[in-house]
């Protein structure tokens, strides 16, 4: 079986769990989100990606590309509350490899291929405890753990039946000496194949790339709903995505002739970009609607999530519970309330509509 590894970038993504209770508050104030567009300056600095958060949070970081690796390029954004310990971060991440009985021996760490030579795991709880915590939240200790067999599922079901599993484990550590807790969420693929001199060559990595959701402790399942749309609502520019494929085509075309060029490489970013585009068009919708699937099964973990209608996109959106009225804007940006009275149009240079929740 093989992974479709042009699924995965998605930094779209998706994020799991929470045991927030629907409707068990109804917020007397307004809640707005905002629409946030991510540029690469790589690609002729052209849009590559949006997401929705909520409004006055300050996102970091952007598109960060890894010419030697097989992914390219990886999203590595923090989107955090300036007035609290909130914070979502999406992390890097790359595809790993391990040769069973190798000829040749291969050191842990080295790149064979644009892969990372790394012993496989398909627990996500491990894959924390092993990368994300030594590279990432050094000093942090896990506490609890929850698996996701849906969301695995629906992934699997994506990639031709290549085994997957995701899951959330949750950490415990400080930030400037005040204690927070955080859900590492990850899904993890693993196949192989034989080869010869009785060998065999195992894949494996994130299937979605890993996300991080974090709030002061006691907290972070209160805020989850909150941050939950920021992951949830990340669309991919079909431009960029069509170039991404064919930027991870060339790569693999010049592995075959070991000639790689990381500047020819991010030279073909600028080229033909409408025949890139179309070249890719399928996948690219392939990719958004199964995303759709796998963000509504995450969706379903939280109490807490209603999706609703947007008049302006082809899938409906995951907002935050407990309000009766959401109002979405033709640049789109969301408002959340429980007065019958509040009309966003009134005073307003945008316009607004009032969306039905979603059947």
């Amino acid at each position: 079986m093989s992974v479709n590894r042009q699924s995965m970038l998605a930094p779209a993504a998706a994020v799991f769990a929470a045991c927030v209770l629907a409707g068990a508050v109804r917020p007397e104030q307004p809640m707005e989100f905002e629409k946030h567009t991510v540029s690469d300056p790589v690609a002729v600095n052209k849009d590559a990606m949006a997401f929705l958060k909520p409004k006055g949070w300050k996102v970091d970081g952007g598109i960060k590309w890894y010419m030697n690796l097989w992914n390219q390029a990886c999203l590595e954004v923090r989107v955090n509350n300036p007035n609290g310990l909130e914070q979502i971060e999406t992390f890097p991440w790359a595809y790993c490899t391990w040769i069973q009985n190798p000829i040749v021996p291969m050191p842990r760490g080295s790149n064979y291929l644009g892969a990372i030579v790394e012993p496989p795991t398909d627990d996500p709880k491990e894959y924390v405890r092993r990368y994300t915590i030594p590279m990432l939240r050094r000093g942090a200790t896990i506490t609890g753990y929850q698996e996701m067999p849906e969301v695995a599922k629906s992934l699997t079901a994506l990639n031709g039946g290549t085994k997957m599993r995701a899951g959330r484990t949750r950490i415990e550590y400080k930030v400037n000496g005040q204690p927070v807790e955080e859900d590492i969420y990850v899904s993890l693929y693993l196949t192989s194949f034989s080869l010869a001199m009785n060998s065999a060559n195992i894949l494996w990595g994130p299937a979605l790339p890993p996300y991080g959701l974090r709030g002061a402790k006691g907290q972070l399942d209160a805020a989850t709903p909150l941050m939950l749309p920021c992951v949830n609502s990340v669309s991919i520019n079909p431009y960029w995505w069509g170039e991404w494929n064919y930027v991870q085509q060339l790569f693999q075309q010049w592995l075959a002739n070991a000639s790689a060029n990381a500047m020819a490489l991010s030279r073909h970013l600028t080229r033909n970009n409408e025949e890139i585009r179309q070249m890719f068009r399928s996948s690219y919708e392939l990719r958004q609607k199964t995303l759709d699937r796998v963000n509504q099964n995450f969706s379903d973990y939280i109490r807490g999530m209603t999706r609703y209608d947007n008049p302006h996109e082809t899938y409906p959106v995951s907002l935050p519970s407990g309000y009766s009225h959401a109002w979405v804007s033709g640049n789109g940006s969301y408002i959340l309330s429980n007065n019958a009275n509040f009309n966003p149009n009134v005073g307003s240079t945008q316009s607004w509509t009032l969306m039905k929740q979603a059947k």
